[in-house]
């Protein structure tokens, strides 16, 4: 069982960093994409935007006290992918090569895990 007000905590996170993303880039695609799906015993949650893209290897923005924006603490994706590894989920990023940026997680859908 997952803690809805975490799991919610997490989505608002991505959002807004992904809000942030297409709405600083004056080029960007103001565009946010998310995808959810299930299988093989996972729920996968992916939000993508065609933003600025990230401006450090993607691991990287895990990193706490790592922020890339002016003003930041960067500790939103630190604090994301502790509460969706304690749900004994997956967090990770991508820069896909058409720009922008991926973050994609995933938790287990049954109680075994």
């Amino acid at each position: 069982m997952a803690d809805p007000v975490k799991i919610q905590q997490v989505v608002l996170n991505l959002l807004g960093n992904a809000a942030d993303s297409v709405t600083t880039h004056p080029d960007a695609d103001c565009r946010i994409t998310i995808r959810t799906s299930a299988a093989d015993g996972e729920l996968a949650v992916e939000i993508a935007d065609h933003g600025g893209g990230f401006t450090v290897p993607p691991e990287e923005s895990f990193q706490a006290f790592r922020s890339t924006k002016p003003g930041g603490l960067g500790m939103g994706l630190a604090i994301c992918r502790s509460i969706i590894e304690a749900h004994h989920g997956k967090l990770s990023a991508i820069s896909p090569p058409t720009g922008g940026a991926i973050v994609r997680f995933t938790l287990p859908t049954n109680s075994s895990s």
